[in-house]
């Protein structure tokens, strides 16, 4: 019997665990999806599993998931389980791709799902990883939020970031409205945005490589296994989601001063209506053949 209960009360947590990586991928990565029609959606969500088969032998694998898949609560639980599962591996450190990526052809001629840049689909977040400084890394979670709170007041406020502590580091993320990526151009104007971000962050150990549209960030409550194992835990967590157009303009704004003047606009406009936003966007004609994912 005391096998049972300790049995059941691990599902439990196990499942309360995969809700948290489900809610957490749904907003910070998967985006509008695509209908389930055939030839209309090649976007993919990809997980990148990391091997220790030794301390001298590493290899990754790469599983992509496809996006158009997952317009049912069942089907966004499976991928959360899969994640969920793979993370208890003890030699498995488990990554998630931030953008969407598509079918794209390789430097051999074959057309593959990879996560190469010029496959990129579809963003909807900022981010940025942050490897601290030493000074910072002997301070306690409860103390280093509370010290990113403290110097980061504004932007916290304005913004609503989720802050995952990633075992030595801080990801940081701000959930946006979508931006679709049709184009090299495209894609190189997000990763400015990016850029801009890592800029605001140099502080607390940001790192200019981190402004990359198909970069791999760790999943929220895996194992960074690089010495002892330790969770990775999600410290701030948020659901609301902002104009990627404002929080670039602050950016700007911090990055080259005159901060002052623009925060009382910025204040007063900078949460993204996400009911006005859709009735605009639907009376463009934008939805068509998407399905809103809320």
């Amino acid at each position: 019997r005391k096998r049972s209960v300790a049995k059941t009360e691990f599902q439990e947590e196990a499942m309360n665990e995969v809700k948290v990586i489900a809610s957490f991928l749904r907003q910070i990565c998967l985006g509008e999806m695509r209908k389930a029609e055939a030839g209309d959606s090649d976007e993919y969500f990809c997980l990148v599993a990391k091997v220790r088969a030794s301390e001298e032998n590493t290899y990754y694998i790469h599983k992509p998931f496809k996006i158009k898949e997952f317009f049912y609560e069942k089907d966004e639980q499976y991928l959360a389980k899969c994640a969920w599962l793979l993370a208890q591996e003890e030699k498995v450190e488990l990554y998630f791709c931030v953008a969407s990526i598509g079918v794209g052809q390789n430097e051999y001629g074959f057309y593959s799902v990879d996560r190469r840049k010029s496959n990129t689909r579809n963003v909807r977040c900022l981010f940025t990883d942050l490897d601290l400084t030493d000074e910072l890394k002997l301070l306690s979670d409860e103390e280093l939020f509370d010290r990113f709170q403290e110097e980061y007041s504004e932007f916290i406020r304005l913004f609503d970031p989720v802050v995952v502590k990633s075992g030595n580091g801080i990801h940081v993320y701000v959930p946006t409205d979508d931006m679709r990526i049709y184009s090299e151009e495209d894609r190189d104007q997000y990763e400015c945005y990016l850029e801009e971000l890592v800029q605001l962050f140099l502080p607390w150990g940001s790192d200019f490589h981190c402004a990359d549209a198909v970069r791999i960030l760790r999943v929220p409550l895996s194992y960074n296994r690089k010495k002892e194992p330790i969770k990775v835990k999600i410290l701030r967590n948020s659901e609301s989601r902002q104009s990627m157009e404002y929080v670039v303009h602050y950016l700007d704004m911090q990055n080259r001063g005159g901060m002052d003047e623009l925060c009382q606009e910025v204040s007063d406009s900078i949460f993204f209506d996400e009911e006005e936003y859709t009735e605009n966007r639907e009376e463009d004609g934008a939805f068509e053949g998407f399905v809103k994912i809320t």
